[in-house]
């Protein structure tokens, strides 16, 4: 993903994080690293929002900021059941997030654990939102929404 054009954000499957790279192909040499050590690193999900990354690994998400690398992260949310993120979605300060059998939501900046908000989901992916809805889909490739709390 790319910043107004300027940095792209690229997930490093060599050192199980995340690394930041100026678009301009003769910057690239020198690529700075966002995160490392993210042993199940999501590669489906990862967003940038103003200044902050989002991504998933294992069964958290986190965010950092892309000005500086970071140290000692700590989980903006976990998975209410301590599953693996299969996919998560950032709305505001909202994020919604699925592990294997629940669609769940969590705030950033409240409490870690997130909420299911739906349950008997198989395999959940692609999870989206509009201002009405929460949308995934299912390993038997249907499509499940939710309405937002």
């Amino acid at each position: 993903m790319t910043k107004d054009g300027t940095v792209d954000v690229i997930p490093s499957q060599n050192n199980g994080g995340l690394i930041k790279c100026a678009t301009d192909a003769a910057s690239n040499i020198n690529c700075t690293r966002v995160a490392s050590n993210q042993p199940r690193l999501l590669l489906d999900d990862v967003y940038l929002v103003d200044d902050q990354v989002y991504w998933a690994s294992g069964a958290s998400i986190y965010r950092a900021s892309i000005a500086a690398a970071s140290t000692g992260l700590t989980p903006l949310a976990t998975t209410a059941h301590g599953g693996d993120v299969t996919s998560f979605f950032v709305s505001g300060s909202t994020i919604y997030l699925a592990e294997d059998g629940f669609i769940e939501l969590a705030h950033a900046g409240g409490a870690v654990t997130a909420t299911p908000i739906a349950a008997g989901q198989a395999h959940p992916s692609s999870v989206r939102a509009d201002n009405a809805n929460v949308y995934w889909t299912r390993s038997d490739c249907a499509i499940e929404y939710v309405k937002h709390e």
